[in-house]
């Protein structure tokens, strides 16, 4: 198995950056993280969307979700910072924070 990305919160991703650390969060953990492009921009770039969930417990659609958006405009930077760092808090604390892991369990974050 793959690991994750290392990453810091001291600065802001670019879109390869982002990317990359998107595609390295879905293979580390295949159980609880898929990544799909759900368009493209304007300039032809991925949009991507990744869904957060534990798939043993059910299929996402099956469970109540939240939808987190992130970097709508180009210029917008911090939104998509908030976005990973959920992701990658999710990720890395699933089976190791009770509150983490029941919400992954029961819930969908996307």
């Amino acid at each position: 198995m793959s690991s994750m990305i290392e990453i810091t919160f001291d600065k802001y991703l670019t879109y390869p950056e982002i990317t990359a650390y998107l595609k390295s969060a879905a293979e580390a953990n295949p159980g609880l993280a898929s990544l799909e492009s759900v368009g493209k921009s304007y300039e032809g770039r991925d949009i991507w969307a990744l869904t957060v969930t534990n798939k043993a417990t059910g299929a996402p659609g099956s469970k109540p979700a939240i939808y987190v958006d992130g970097n709508i405009h180009a210029g917008e930077v911090t939104g998509s910072m908030a976005a990973i760092y959920l992701i990658d808090y999710l990720l890395r604390n699933y089976g190791k924070n009770e509150d983490v892991t029941y919400l992954l369990d029961t819930k969908t974050v996307y």
